[in-house]
Formats: C-alpha cells, structure tokens, sequence
C-alpha cells in the first residue's frame, strides 16, 4: 500500500539504537491527513516497551498514542 510507519527512536550514548516504536493510534479526524501517509504500529502489551539507558528508564509513546 506504500504507507510507512510514523517511527520514534531512542540513540544511546554510544551510538547505538537503543528503542523502536511505532505510533499505534493514528488519527483519523478532521483536519489530520496521517492515514494517507501512515499505517498504525503493532499493539498489544509489548506496544511500548520500556529500555533502561545508563540507569534512565524510556517509553517511547509518539503523539496521539499518549492518550491511550
């Protein structure tokens, strides 16, 4: 279908990729054109996982998907 995935990351120190989500909840309202260019990512319990960064700990909820 050509659409990507609306993606947040999270770089470590070193370089590294240390997470990967992607948004879930895609609006779909008035005035937001995302579903043209966006598919949602996978859901479920493991949709943001949390990774521990020199003893911080990251979520990765992008946007929309803070409301859920």
């Amino acid at each position: 279908d050509g659409l990507g995935y609306n993606t947040a990351i999270l770089v470590a120190p070193d370089g590294t990729l240390a997470q990967r989500t992607r948004k879930t909840h895609i609006p779909v309202t008035e005035g937001y054109y995302e579903d043209d260019w966006f598919r949602p990512g996978p859901a479920g319990d493991d949709a943001f996982p949390l990774v521990t960064v020199d003893e911080a700990r990251f979520g990765l909820p992008t946007c929309w998907d803070q409301w859920f």
